[in-house]
């Protein structure tokens, strides 16, 4: 990408075309929402994102525009969460490194999705239901600064691979609790 951006530029306008294909059988197909899922975006500083992953991002977006909501999520992109609000999602993930309330200040998005550390699975349910109310607590002063409209409960990256069943079950029961 840095090395050759022109190779990076040809790749990114081959595989597009690729990615918005699928989408629309996708949608063809009656999905009720997408999400625009970039697991690596986070490596970049804005500047790099701006030039490198933001053109594409949008295209890929476009195409679902008013036929289902649109999620965007990165993985380590608090700081990016600016530059990718502006690829036209509805919903903006978070991940568990930035509070809701820091993120929502950030983003052109008034509904956010996320973010609980998935780690805290392992955890036990005390400390599930700590993380449960903190976040909660975030997401409250975002809505009363005017910066959120709706959330998402959801991790803040994936299930981890030895996760227990019983352990997500349970911290879907702690949400509901918690309100």
């Amino acid at each position: 990408m840095h090395s050759d951006p022109e190779t990076w530029h040809q790749l990114m306008e081959r595989l597009t075309p690729t990615i918005i294909s699928f989408l629309e059988l996708q949608l063809d197909a009656g999905i009720d929402a997408m999400q625009l899922f970039d697991s690596w975006a986070g490596y970049l500083n804005e500047r790099d994102y701006r030039e490198f992953v933001l053109p594409y991002s949008e295209q890929i977006l476009k195409v679902a525009e008013g036929r289902v909501p649109r999620i965007h999520f990165g993985v380590g992109t608090g700081e990016l969460l600016g530059a990718m609000s502006e690829a036209g999602s509805e919903v903006m993930g978070v991940d568990y490194r930035v509070s809701m309330d820091a993120a929502a200040a950030r983003v052109n998005a008034d509904i956010l999705q996320g973010n609980l550390d998935p780690a805290l699975l392992f955890a036990g349910e005390d400390a599930v239901r700590k993380e449960v109310r903190a976040i909660k607590a975030e997401i409250d002063a975002a809505r009363a600064a005017g910066n959120l409209r709706g959330h998402i409960w959801n991790l803040g990256h994936g299930v981890l691979p030895t996760t227990e069943a019983e352990a997500i079950t349970r911290a879907v029961a702690i949400i509901h609790e918690e309100g």
